[in-house]
């Protein structure tokens, strides 16, 4: 599951009702816990942030707690329940130069005019892609566990195929390179939870809204 989608869930399904929203973080922490979602490290962070960069969200502030994740919660090594992306530097480089885009590099460094500065400035920013970025992990991994025909692997994203100007395509059209199998949240929570979670809503009449 992405950055994107994790942030969707606890954003969009915000009811009113703080107790069917309290439910829902507790159906999605128990998933998390149980291992049928999946959260990478490196997504972790995206949602967490670091020592040096702090990031509030509701991810941090709800779901860190339930998961009973205590200490230091962004030093991600004392995290059991995270999978790990270390040791998979080769792999990401091979995605890199893969799904390359260098048509984007004179819009993406458009600001930079000086030849030297602009070979260490997409240096830095391929760099980001194995240090700090998540998706080409998520893709990795989704192809490891794949590999084993007893699992049923899904990525969940809210990313589409529309390009967004980036170095590196997008997750879904990696995703159809790759054969692995992608949907959007709604497919998580309508489809493959449809028999465990149930949303109902009733429309409020005009005396109710006014």
């Amino acid at each position: 599951m992405d950055t994107s989608s994790i942030n969707a869930l606890l954003k969009y399904f915000k009811f009113k009702n703080s107790t069917h929203y309290t439910a829902l973080c507790n159906f999605f922490a128990d998933k998390i816990m149980c291992g049928e979602i999946i959260i990478l490290d490196k997504v972790y962070t995206e949602l967490v942030g670091t020592k040096k960069i702090n990031r509030d969200t509701e991810f941090k502030r709800i779901i860190v707690p339930l998961l009973g994740i205590k200490g230091d919660i962004c030093d991600t090594t004392n995290i059991p329940i995270l999978f790990s992306t270390l040791n998979r530097t080769n792999e990401i480089e091979g995605y890199i130069e893969d799904y390359y885009i260098k048509e984007n590099e004179e819009h993406f460094f458009k600001h930079i005019i000086n030849e030297k500065e602009l070979k260490e400035a997409i240096a830095i920013e391929r760099a980001k892609y194995i240090t700090e970025y998540a998706d080409l992990y998520l893709i990795d991994t989704c192809f490891v566990l794949q590999k084993d025909k007893n699992n049923e692997v899904l990525l969940i994203t809210e990313e589409n195929k529309v390009g967004d100007g980036k170095l590196v395509k997008k997750i879904p059209t990696i995703c159809l390179a790759e054969h692995i199998e992608y949907h959007h949240l709604p497919y998580l929570l309508y489809n493959l939870y449809e028999s465990e979670i149930e949303f109902i809503f009733n429309r409020k009449s005009k005396e109710e809204n006014t």
